[in-house]
């Protein structure tokens, strides 16, 4: 059982996460125009080159897209426990009803925030790739 501190220190980490992870949320536009930019740029079909790169462009776009996805969905989620709507436990059952999580071993609300902090990285890194795909292919 949580202790009444330990409670409002898990609450602050939701909180000050939920916070981090929603600063990201409308870089989502800039993923989606960075997605279309390569694709303008593959028409009319190009040469092999610049048709590979494209393509990892794409890949990586649609893979940091996908991850926006999931971290706006886990800012809610971090908000929700901020706000004492759910608790950690109350979370886990209800993924694993929806199918959506594998029954795992109860977890801190410091390793919940350190992966999805971990998720964030990802993304930025998939973010910046994309940028540097395109101007590779721009220079082309």
């Amino acid at each position: 059982m949580y202790t009444q501190a330990s409670e409002e220190t898990e609450r602050q980490l939701a909180y000050t996460t939920a916070a981090l992870l929603r600063a990201a949320a409308p870089l989502f536009w800039l993923n989606l125009l960075l997605f279309a930019a390569v694709w303008w740029r593959l028409w009319p079909l190009p040469g092999l080159p610049l048709w590979l790169l494209g393509i990892a462009a794409l890949l990586v776009g649609l893979a940091a897209l996908v991850l926006q996805v999931r971290l706006g969905f886990d800012a809610r989620l971090f908000d929700g426990f901020a706000r004492g709507r759910q608790t950690p436990p109350q979370l886990d059952s209800a993924l694993y009803t929806l199918g959506l999580a594998k029954p795992l071993s109860p977890r801190s609300m410091a390793l919940r925030c350190a992966g999805a902090l971990r998720l964030a990285r990802l993304w930025q890194c998939l973010t910046g790739l994309q940028i540097l795909l395109l101007l590779c292919m721009l220079a082309l």
